[in-house]
């Protein structure tokens, strides 16, 4: 599938790590249209890439992210899905889907598996503070629109 549509996977990529205030459609409008035509689906996939990174304390490797987006997008998005999948994580699925179907036991469980974090922490966690993930997206988008005043 990410051989001939890498705006699908990178939009269930983002809903996931971005725990649904990216929608995969709005994910995947951003992939197909905003990046061809600011040439910046590699700056998009490296910057989700680094959430994925951060989020579950990987190395930066085989390459750094910049580099894996720009000359090898779907090797990089497919890898990024198989991570989320390994974690028990199905991004095809959608971050509603997910939700809904976990009991009350299995919700614990979930979150963690999405903050990256263990269960004890992830009870005690402080949800009135901002939201980073919001942070970096709107950052995101001012380089966006940013780029779009320069050409």
């Amino acid at each position: 599938m990410t051989a001939y549509f890498p705006c699908v996977t990178f939009g269930q990529i983002a809903e996931i790590l971005d725990e649904g205030q990216t929608s995969c459609a709005l994910g995947s409008f951003l992939y197909m249209f905003m990046g061809p035509a600011l040439c910046t689906c590699w700056v998009l996939g490296a910057n989700y890439r680094s959430k994925l990174r951060e989020k579950y304390n990987l190395v930066e490797a085989p390459a750094e992210d910049w580099v894996l987006h720009l000359f090898c997008s779907c090797c990089a998005l497919c890898q990024e899905f198989r991570e989320l999948q390994n974690r028990g994580i199905d991004p095809s699925l959608g971050i509603k889907t997910i939700l809904s179907r976990a009991s009350d036991s299995q919700m614990w469980v979930i979150v963690c598996r999405l903050d990256g974090t263990s269960c004890p922490e992830a009870r005690g966690k402080d949800c009135s503070s901002p939201d980073p993930i919001h942070e970096r997206m709107r950052s995101l988008w001012k380089l966006i629109f940013s780029c779009l005043l320069l050409v």
